[in-house]
């Protein structure tokens, strides 16, 4: 199965964590020279350990690491009507010291670019500021970083998937079902018999969640 998968699928996983291991993982295994970027931090008072980590949920990295044609993820709104918008997918094809050139596919097939630069973010109550470039990297990402976007290509982990809810709202990331793709726990049997391995389930999710309300009605008016 993993020999079909694009790769320029994005990974999704329940976790930060997950994500985090399968990102450090891919950057390590593409080929290209790695160019480091640290923030620009600021703070005034407290310990550097606590501003650090309160400047970490500004979610600008503090150590951004980028290689040509990697996938990003935009984290911040820089062009709206270009539909550059935050969790917006691209591909990083030039870098240097003050700017990121990112590329990605427009609604015509034709390939629309943007120069981004350093951004700055403040922590509410506080002196910290921090400066760094809104992308992270992409390869892979959490379930819930990737709620808002629309992805031409996504792959699930399912492993501690939570609830048909979830996993419905995930599959509803990608713009074809044809580029949906699965792995880590067994598929239910069903779904795979009806489905295959590169399939679109949406149907399925969409059955068993209502089934699952409709037991709960029948439920209550037993009860009642």
């Amino acid at each position: 199965m993993k020999s079909n998968i694009p790769n320029e699928s994005l990974r999704l996983y329940t976790t930060r964590q997950r994500g985090n291991a399968a990102n450090s993982k891919d950057f390590d295994a593409m080929s290209g020279e790695a160019v480091f970027f640290l923030a620009h931090d600021t703070y005034n008072g407290g310990s550097r350990n606590s501003a650090i980590r309160a400047l970490n949920e500004t979610r600008l990295l503090q150590e951004l690491k980028l290689k040509i044609d990697m996938p990003v993820m935009l984290i911040q709104n820089l062009h709206v009507s270009s539909e550059w918008v935050n969790r917006t997918i691209a591909q990083v094809k030039e870098i240097d010291e003050e700017n990121v050139l990112l590329s990605k596919e427009g609604p015509n097939g034709d390939e629309m670019t943007l120069w981004v630069q350093r951004i700055s973010r403040s922590v509410p109550g506080t002196s910290y500021v921090r400066s760094q470039f809104p992308i992270v990297p992409a390869f892979a990402s959490t379930i819930h970083k990737a709620q808002s976007a629309t992805i031409d290509s996504v792959v699930i982990y399912l492993d501690d998937m939570i609830s048909h809810s979830q996993l419905y709202v995930t599959m509803s990331r990608v713009r074809k079902s044809e580029n949906l793709f699965f792995f880590g726990s067994e598929l239910p049997l069903r779904i795979k018999l009806k489905y295959g391995l590169n399939l679109d389930a949406i149907d399925t999710v969409e059955y068993a969640e209502k089934r699952q309300k409709r037991n709960t009605e029948e439920v209550d008016i037993q009860s009642n």
